[in-house]
């Protein structure tokens, strides 16, 4: 038994397995990945998980891998479908298939506090863009090339003080170093 760190991790083995049996592939998966213990603990080779998975997001109407899956290993599920199942696992992770309306698809039957964060986020992001674009009249590409301008000039000047040039005019006009 690994050192109790965590009160998950203090509860007996029993427990840990009857845990483990009723969590969705990836969850068991990412559980799997977080230390030692669990990874000798956690069994992911089975295909009956991973096809559960799909079967359970099949009915819930969310992306499900469209090609062929290989269910030999987790490191061939994951990739295979061109990498489709390792992109919907990410979205997944990020909440991002969460409904506007506060329903969470990753913790069925709860409000999604991560949807509801990143839609606020987008909303006050596309609200500064607005701003900076009324204030400014500019376009976002424009003012970045007015900064990379202002950039190579001040490291163009600092290049100069830095090597201590003098710049002397000779007496044909021409400007020497």
């Amino acid at each position: 038994m690994p050192a109790l760190s965590s009160p998950l991790l203090s509860l007996p083995p029993e427990l840990h397995h009857l845990i483990i049996s009723h969590l969705p592939y990836p969850d068991a998966l990412a559980l799997k990945h977080t230390s030692l213990y669990f990874y000798s603990l956690v069994d992911t080779r089975d295909y009956r998980p991973k096809v559960s998975w799909i079967v359970d997001r099949q009915t819930r109407g969310l992306a499900c891998p469209k090609k062929s899956c290989i269910f030999k290993t987790d490191a061939a599920f994951c990739s295979s479908g061109a990498g489709e199942v390792r992109r919907i696992m990410e979205r997944r992770r990020r909440h991002e298939e969460c409904g506007k309306d506060g329903v969470c698809e990753v913790l069925v039957g709860r409000r999604c506090e991560v949807a509801r964060r990143t839609a606020k986020r987008k909303a006050n992001e596309s609200w500064l863009l607005e701003r900076a674009r009324e204030i400014w009249g500019l376009e976002w590409w424009t003012v970045g090339v007015m900064l990379l301008a202002l950039v190579i000039c001040v490291d163009y000047t600092l290049l100069l003080r830095s090597f201590d040039v003098v710049w002397e005019r000779s007496g044909t006009g021409i400007l020497t170093l």
